[in-house]
């Protein structure tokens, strides 16, 4: 009945083609995802990348990003070829990843990444408003429109880091009305602050995380200490700091560890 079910639906996995039913990806290559060590953790990676840039409380990314690789694949999927309903999907998995490590206690809104209105009316849809809808259907959390795309940059694609905080700089403005509107239910339900998790597809330098946050502390400059962000992407790309290696984070009686043990440690998915 199952395998009729995936047939009628004709859901198949995004990597393989092998039917699933009601999901985008296969277990067999779910495993085989290059997941982000201490993803939705304190203190990893993608936090220590946005320090400073941002009243940041947490940050989560998925997968490890890889040109040519399972993650690519995905992403130019749900990017370019209107793969629209696996984004939510994956949307779905990465709130359920996260969720053991409480990563929404706190939060209030999810609020994606915004495409410019030219560039959402081509593609149809933006990603990282499916990917956010799917966040939601596991977190609860509402998605909100609290800022938009002012300019229509050009693709951040093959830009180095210095070109891509110039693309971003002027892209976004925050809508004011619709912020105070959030703060004002936050504070109804007895919050310090707006909680607010920005989500995007894949986080490369940060500065299109940065710049959305910006915005929205710009439009209400009167009221922008009471206001916090979380990230959340499918993907992150650069090399990723490990920290110190220990006994404890490698499950052995000692540091020493062959190439193919620390992989396993690397991918290993969460507990």
């Amino acid at each position: 009945m199952y395998a009729a079910l995936a047939i009628l639906m004709d859901r198949r996995c995004m990597l393989c083609g092998d039917y699933v039913g009601q999901d985008c990806l296969c277990l067999h290559c779910r495993l085989l995802l290059p997941y982000v060590p201490r993803r939705g953790q304190t203190d990893n990676y993608i936090e220590l990348r946005l320090a400073g840039s941002i009243p940041l409380q947490r940050a989560y990314s998925m997968v490890k990003y890889s040109s040519g690789t399972h993650c690519a694949t995905i992403l130019m999927a749900i990017k370019y070829y209107s793969a629209s309903w696996s984004a939510c999907k994956l949307g779905e998995m990465m709130a359920a990843d996260a969720t053991g490590s409480g990563f929404f206690a706190t939060a209030d809104v999810l609020q994606p990444v915004p495409l410019h209105i030219i560039r959402h009316l081509r593609r149809g849809y933006n990603q990282s408003e499916r990917l956010a809808k799917g966040i939601g259907r596991i977190s609860g959390l509402p998605v909100k429109s609290l800022v938009y795309r002012w300019k229509n940059t050009a693709t951040q694609t093959e830009k180095t880091a210095e070109e891509r905080k110039e693309n971003m700089e002027g892209a976004f403005r925050g809508n004011r009305k619709r912020i105070l509107k959030a703060l004002q239910e936050a504070r109804a339900r007895g919050r310090q602050w707006l909680h607010i998790i920005i989500v995007d597809d894949v986080i490369t330098t940060g500065s299109t995380i940065v710049g959305c946050a910006k915005a929205i502390l710009d439009a209400v400059p009167d009221e922008a200490g009471d206001i916090r962000f979380s990230v959340m992407s499918l993907a992150v790309a650069g090399d990723l700091m490990m920290g110190r290696l220990t006994p404890e984070k490698l499950h052995l009686e000692d540091c020493s560890a062959s190439s193919e043990e620390f992989l396993d440690w690397q991918h290993r998915p969460l507990a």
